[in-house]
């Protein structure tokens, strides 16, 4: 059982880690554009307020999932509030 803890804890970590590596590779327009969408904020309203087609939204999103290793909107907001980006 302690096993366990220990190799779940080490994992835990190891995923955290390379969670904030790949934050890192996200261009500075990827990370606002995950700020906006994990603020809640629809893709036309992202578009619109950084003077961007919806298409670039949507193509920023899915490069930032690809990149994060992530699936949906909710597992975006889920890893933005993890990691302190919400504010």
């Amino acid at each position: 059982m302690a096993t366990k803890m220990v190799i779940g804890g080490y994992l835990h970590a190891v995923g955290r880690e390379g969670a904030r590596q790949n934050y890192d590779e996200l261009t500075s327009r990827e990370k606002e554009v995950l700020k906006l969408l994990a603020d809640g904020y629809t893709n036309q309203e992202i578009a619109d307020r950084l003077i961007i087609s919806v298409k670039t939204v949507e193509t920023h999103r899915a490069h930032i999932l690809e990149k994060l290793e992530l699936h949906t909107r909710a597992d975006l907001v889920k890893y933005a509030r993890s990691h302190g980006i919400l504010d």
